[in-house]
């Protein structure tokens, strides 16, 4: 069984700061889904200002597009890791 460990905090409290030392390990670290597709709406739209419009309209599309991509990700993820950042 694969063991997820979920980091949260508030901005500035060291959560990337311990993740990076977590891939020095070599650990698994499944990368912010979030920020990915916010990247790709500005790609796709042309702009932040578009990107932003889109989520607030459609919030549960965004929503959807993360879960999406989060199980795309964790997917590919070997059966042998243990523990999942």
């Amino acid at each position: 069984m694969k063991n997820r460990v979920v980091i949260t905090g508030s901005s500035f409290a060291g959560k990337s700061s311990l993740i990076e030392l977590f891939k020095k390990d070599n650990y698994v670290v499944i990368p912010d889904v979030g920020l990915q597709i916010i990247e790709e709406l500005n790609k796709e739209l042309g702009c932040v200002e578009k990107q932003q419009e889109y989520r607030v309209k459609n919030a549960a599309q965004f929503y959807e597009k993360i879960i999406l991509k989060q199980i795309e990700i964790e997917a590919t993820i070997s059966a042998d890791k243990q523990v999942i950042f």
